[in-house]
C-alpha cells in the first residue's frame, strides 16, 4: 500500500460507523506498524493518556472531595443524581424482572 491509498483513520469513529466496524482489524495493524516505527508517536501516547487519567493521589482526592462537597451544598445537582440512580435502579429491575421469566 502506499501512502496515497492509504485511508486516514478518522480520530474519533462512532460506534456504528460502517467503516470503522468494517476496517478495525486493519485500522489496529496500522496503528500497531505506526508504533512499531515512531518512538515519538509512543510518548505522545504515553503523554495524552498520563494527562487524561491522572495518577496523581491528591488530585484524585481533591475531585472526589469536590463531587460530595458540590452534592450537599448544591441542591440542584442533588436532584439529577437522585433522578440519574432511580433511572438506573428502574432499569435494573426491569432487566431483572425479564430475566427471571
Amino acid at each position: 500500500m502506499t501512502a496515497k491509498t492509504k485511508k486516514k483513520i478518522s480520530k474519533k469513529p462512532g460506534r456504528n460507523n460502517k467503516y470503522y466496524l468494517k476496517n478495525r482489524r486493519a485500522i489496529l495493524e496500522q496503528l500497531k506498524e505506526k508504533y512499531k516505527k515512531d518512538k515519538k508517536f509512543r510518548a505522545k501516547v504515553k503523554k495524552y493518556y498520563s494527562e487524561k487519567y491522572h495518577t496523581d493521589e491528591e488530585y484524585h482526592k481533591k475531585t472526589l472531595e469536590a463531587a460530595r462537597n458540590r452534592y450537599h451544598t448544591d441542591p440542584e445537582y442533588r436532584q439529577k443524581t437522585i433522578e440519574r440512580t432511580r433511572k438506573r435502579h428502574a432499569m435494573l429491575r426491569r432487566s431483572a424482572k425479564s430475566k427471571k421469566r
